[in-house]
């Protein structure tokens, strides 16, 4: 019970508290996060992933989305992140509606988690507890992190940057026991599920142990302590790919062959550069409006350049870093004394801060035009925005060490503090008056500017009220209201970032077998998406969210085993996406529709089924056919087969450099005997050597045994598909899915992990360890 209490008592209870507090309108009134990502792609993945293992069967290949596309070689479904796992518990128990419940609950506890490393960089760093407690709501909180918990693999991959840069920091000091821990963390970032941000914390981590390398050396050998550091820090990075390797191989193959094999697209890439105006919003946090309140009307998107940290965190680590930068002698209580600030964290951090945002402005200036050009790596993500977050946690830092300065204020900053209430009260007086009398002022200014002034006056009147040092339990009692005030901060100014719907939307009964895909056109998708369900400007459009099952909204079919031609997916087989950019610039003929297996179209955001004479729907999309030529798959597109005077249906072309026999009209019957994700059994009987067609997206790793024959590839015919030749007469023939890089992934990693857990032994046997 003495614990308990004393842990009640711990000014860092406020990082465990505000995340719960501000997703308690999710989770305590049973409903589930929605918007974007959750309905889109993460729970329709995760509910398909876990049918599949309830039914015995390895969610390695997604035959819904895409015509065919691969589910565990896709990163953000992070299906080997353990807490990821948490989900298939959850659905295992409740079916899919406990587990979009329990999202907000694994989203609150990774808040937490990106806290907790915070404040433990600041504890190692001498910081008192409340200035741990601050720096923790400062990045756990922080609009990035707030404004972004929706995308499920961002917010669990940013729970483990401050967890890097605490291991690093222990590394630089020499601290035993910290390499393995080092290794785990580094582990568990490269599985979370999001590149881009993983890519973001290895630099940051770079730069971090080369600056700690150099500043922790005590043995007057900074190059060689320098290289100590570094070392553990590759060794750390190398050992956690290791271990990460069942996902990182498929996902390495996926983006080989995918359409970002090469690079982004500058113009794609620089899409989400940080908008200079929304710089203001460090201390106007909805300066431009919210989408929550349906008032954003800034440029972009709300989220992608969210950056509030709270009014208190930045002015407390502008202060620092002021501090830092011109560094005096002061008076305190009559009595000279130098202001106790070591300035190289507050330099350093100050840096990353400003690296973070010349990188973050995009093409808004020339710095990062010229390294997407020149710099291998920086052109593979879009969004230069998203490198705040190296701005969010080294601002949330200097905010912690701002903490630790606490003191009354005395002499010019009395002075100031009171001129401080006194200017906050006239932000408010003038925001109320502007509301009553100027008609043309938009609403977000005179409420940002009334938020602003109302923390800024409560804030200056504590720090007028502050105790002295030595009154302890006062000063308990004023830290306690400073944090209250912080938390007040920054969770108003992240309510309804996440809005929650219902749980029954995500229960719908699957589709009785549906003869054909769904096909959306591109243009339709989009105004679908982001003109009526997914505005910008509010996350509240005034739609019936349930109609998105009726308009089949990529990805949430796959809830009903509906089979799709879209994939709403960052990550598509490269092949599948020039396929795609064709049919939608000019809408496909019946016998293309055909081959595609299409039954249903969306138009108008209304389903219609696909009529002419020339299109058969089928349910089997298999069929027996023969070979109409052999080509080589390096020197044609689309074009090629979508302007076809034949009907390659009856006739498929090979796409191999293979040397391979090739005889027309192959005909005969096939009936399936097994189908499961990722394996096909069937009979063929066909009148003459032939093949079968499959309307299925071609991809490496799927192979065939035809009975009597020996075992193959499948071979990619008509520009996408899969095609396997088979002999005359009654054979049974298996396809499946059998992707080496899992394979060696599997292998990889269990070495890893098995060689990890030796060190980790041997460590412990060591004397003094």
């Amino acid at each position: 019970m003495s614990s308990f209490r004393k842990c009640l008592k711990d000014p860092r209870i406020f990082i465990f508290l505000a995340p719960l507090v501000l997703l308690s309108p999710i989770y305590l009134t049973g409903k589930a996060l929605y918007w974007g990502t959750p309905s889109t792609q993460f729970v329709p993945w995760w509910d398909f992933a876990w049918r599949s293992m309830f039914s015995g069967q390895l969610p390695l290949w997604n035959p819904l989305l895409g015509m065919g596309a691969p589910l565990a070689a896709n990163y953000q479904a992070a299906l080997f992140y353990p807490p990821t796992w948490i989900y298939f518990i959850s659905h295992l128990i409740g079916g899919v509606k406990l587990m979009s419940w329990t999202i907000s609950l694994v989203v609150s506890s990774h808040l937490i988690w990106s806290g907790l490393g915070t404040a433990a960089i600041l504890r190692d760093l001498k910081v008192n507890k409340t200035g741990q407690a601050i720096g923790g709501l400062a990045f756990s909180l922080s609009g990035y992190l707030v404004a972004r918990a929706g995308f499920l693999s961002i917010n669990a991959t940013a729970a483990w940057v401050p967890w890097l840069l605490l291991y690093l920091y222990r590394i630089s000091k020499s601290e035993t026991g910290n390499w393995l821990k080092l290794t785990a963390v580094t582990s568990m970032l490269l599985l979370a599920g999001h590149a881009q941000t993983a890519w973001h914390a290895l630099l940051l981590g770079g730069c971090w142990a080369v600056y700690w390398g150099l500043t922790n050396s005590v043995s007057g050998r900074r190059i060689s302590d320098l290289g100590k550091t570094l070392a553990g820090y590759i060794g750390a990075g190398l050992s956690a790919m290791t271990i990460s390797a069942v996902q990182l191989l498929p996902t390495a193959e996926y983006l080989l062959l995918s359409q970002r094999a090469g690079e982004y697209g500058f113009e794609n890439a620089m899409t989400y550069s940080f908008w200079p105006w929304r710089f203001l919003t460090f201390l106007l946090p909805d300066l431009f409006g919210n989408p929550a309140t349906s008032l954003y009307w800034g440029y972009g998107n709300y989220w992608e350049d969210a950056v509030y940290i709270g009014l208190l965190p930045i002015l407390l680590a502008m202060g620092f870093l002021m501090k830092a930068l011109f560094k005096k002698k002061g008076k305190h209580k009559g009595v000279d004394v130098e202001d106790r600030v070591n300035p190289n964290p507050g330099l350093f951090l100050g840096g990353i801060t400003l690296i973070s945002f010349l990188l973050a402005l995009g093409d808004n200036t020339g710095l990062f035009p010229f390294l997407y050009n020149n710099i291998p790596g920086m052109d593979l993500f879009q969004a230069p925005t998203r490198y705040t977050i190296w701005a969010e946690i080294s601002l949330a830092l200097l905010a912690g060490l701002g903490a630790n300065q606490f003191s009354k204020p005395v002499g010019r900053r009395l002075y100031i503090t009171r001129l401080a209430v006194a200017g906050c009260v006239s932000i408010v007086a003038g925001a109320v008056l502007a509301g009553l009398y100027l008609d043309d002022i938009r609403i977000s200014f005179i409420y940002s500017a009334g938020r602003v002034g109302l923390i800024g006056c409560l804030l200056a009147i504590l720090f007028l009220a502050m105790p002295e040092r030595d009154e302890n339990r006062k000063n308990r009692l004023w830290s306690i209201l400073v944090l209250c005030l912080v938390c007040f901060d920054l969770i108003s100014a992240g309510w309804g970032l996440n809005p929650g719907i219902e749980i029954g939307f995500y229960d719908v009964p699957e589709a009785r077998p549906a003869e054909g895909r769904v096909w959306i056109p591109s243009d339709v998708e989009y105004n679908l998406k982001y003109n009526e369900f997914f505005r910008f400007d509010t996350y509240m459009p005034g739609v019936n969210w349930d109609d998105m099952h009726l308009v089949f909204l990529p990805n949430l079919p796959m809830l009903q085993g509906r089979s799709m031609v879209n994939n709403f997916d960052p990550i598509v087989p490269g092949n599948y996406q020039e396929w795609m950019d064709a049919i939608n610039a000019e809408y496909p003929a019946g016998d293309i529709m055909e081959m595609m297996n299409i039954s249903t179209v969306i138009k108008n955001g209304q389903a219609q089924q696909v009529e002419g004479r020339s299109f058969r729907s089928r349910a089997n999309p298999l069929k027996a056919t023969g070979c109409l030529d052999i080509v080589d798959p390096d020197n044609q597109d689309p074009s090629f087969i979508l302007d076809y005077e034949s009907n390659l249906l009856d006739n498929i072309i090979i796409f191999t450099e293979e040397q391979i026999s090739c005889d027309p009209g192959g005909t005969g019957k096939i009936q399936i005997l097994e189908k499961k994700n990722g394996y096909l059994k069937l009979t063929a009987d066909l009148e003459k050597d032939g093949w079968i067609f499959w309307s299925q997206t071609w991809y490496p790793g799927w192979r065939f045994k035809v009975e009597g024959g020996s075992e193959g590839s499948t071979y990619r015919v008509n520009y996408l598909f899969q095609g396997v030749p088979v002999p005359q007469g009654l054979r049974q023939v298996e396809i499946f899915y059998r992707p080496a890089s899992v394979i060696w992934g599997s292998v990889l990693s269990v070495l890893g992990l098995t060689l990890v857990i030796l060190i980790s032994a041997a460590s412990k046997k060591r004397p003094g360890s």
